[in-house]
């Protein structure tokens, strides 16, 4: 495919990506209706390192999955590796792995790990990790797809739901957005609930993820993919102070990972 009217001859339409509208701070939209948030923007900027650009519509989750399946889409910025996707998707490395939590409103008792949401409602976003992983658990689970967390979370903060199983810092982040005051996570982050997040085009397109794959490998290198992070994840809000220290051991000269730096202090990618 080729640009545009008034591009240069020769030059590569853009690809067309998917964005939720509600997945703070990985896809969200502005009060313009522009995408953004950190996994578009680094989509953005893995595409601009290749001579690349995106344009994004947007969409419910569940839409968009279809629509990259089908090839009306070329690529999504978040897509959860899977069992369920390999066979739809190919994905890029991860850029990014997190855990799932359940929430609760407060106060709720006898639900505080997996195998207590055993007969509980439990709202999830419909075709969203966290449908996929109840399925897979069969934990006994009354699975209720919505079509979006901030859905999912509203209803549950009314007293629709007993449970939602949803990213942990997505909820934080849709905690704040929608003044949420009554709902907490129950007990730990899942274990067995872990998202490793790509990007992802549809399947046996293996030029545009070898795109991607170095693209995203170059934004890694050069830093736009720290400032990213300094950028949409140095001021969440999160449940307040540890309650513990973490010792960790890193290399002192392994740059720009870890190393030492003129102060003697540990520094670099790893240790941020």
């Amino acid at each position: 495919l080729t640009g545009m009217a008034g591009d240069p001859p020769g030059t590569p339409a853009p690809v067309l990506a998917g964005c939720e509208p509600e997945y703070p701070p990985y896809c969200l939209v502005t009060p313009d209706g522009s995408a953004a948030g950190f996994s578009v923007d680094l989509l953005s900027a893995a595409l601009a390192a290749m001579n690349r650009t995106a344009t994004f519509r947007i969409g419910l989750w569940a839409d968009l999955r279809t629509d990259l399946a089908a090839g009306k889409l070329d690529a999504l910025p978040l897509v959860g590796r899977t069992p369920e996707r390999e066979a739809l998707y190919d994905f890029t490395f991860p850029y990014l792995t997190m855990h799932g939590v359940i929430v609760v409103r407060s106060g709720t008792p006898g639900i505080r790990t997996p195998q207590d949401l055993n007969g509980r409602r439990v709202a999830v976003m419909r075709g969203d990790n966290a449908e996929e992983y109840l399925r897979r658990a069969n934990l006994g689970a009354v699975i209720v797809p919505r079509p979006s967390c901030d859905v999912a979370l509203l209803e549950l903060s009314r007293g629709e739901h007993d449970a939602v199983v949803i990213q942990k810092l997505v909820a934080y982040q849709l905690f704040s957005q929608h003044q949420i005051r009554n709902l907490v996570p129950a007990g730990p982050p899942l274990a067995d609930y872990k998202q490793s997040f790509c990007f992802a085009v549809r399947k046996g397109d293996t030029a545009l993820l070898a795109l991607l794959n170095e693209g995203l490998s170059i934004v890694i290198a050069d830093g736009t993919y720290r400032n990213l992070q300094a950028k949409w994840f140095s001021t969440l809000k999160t449940e307040g102070p540890v309650s513990r220290r973490i010792v960790v051991g890193v290399s002192l000269n392994l740059p720009p990972y870890s190393f030492l730096n003129d102060r003697g202090q540990p520094e670099g990618l790893f240790v941020d």
